[in-house]
């Protein structure tokens, strides 16, 4: 305890700014994991816009669009379609 109080006293402001990084840093994964999130909510909305639209819509092209999809978000291709509809209600 000795030894603690005195560079306490001696380096406060090097220890509020390391306080204050870790905390930004903090933020910067949220803000990464919510913006991951939005990206993949983006992908899964233009899906269903493509599946369930009354516009023509070429099998081919959502087959296309669902396989690149799959593989941004980084998930099986067979799971997709639960992802996305446990996904909109985030």
């Amino acid at each position: 305890m000795d030894k603690i109080l005195p560079f306490l006293k001696k380096y406060p402001m090097s220890i509020l700014l390391a306080i204050i990084t870790l905390n930004l840093f903090s933020i910067a994964v949220t803000l990464k994991n919510n913006g991951r999130l939005e990206v993949n909510k983006n992908l899964c909305g233009k899906w269903y816009a493509m599946v369930y639209t009354k516009l023509f819509v070429p099998q081919s092209e959502i087959d296309t669009f669902y396989l690149s999809m799959a593989k941004k978000i980084g998930i099986h291709q067979n799971v997709v379609v639960e992802y996305c509809s446990r996904i909109k209600s985030y």
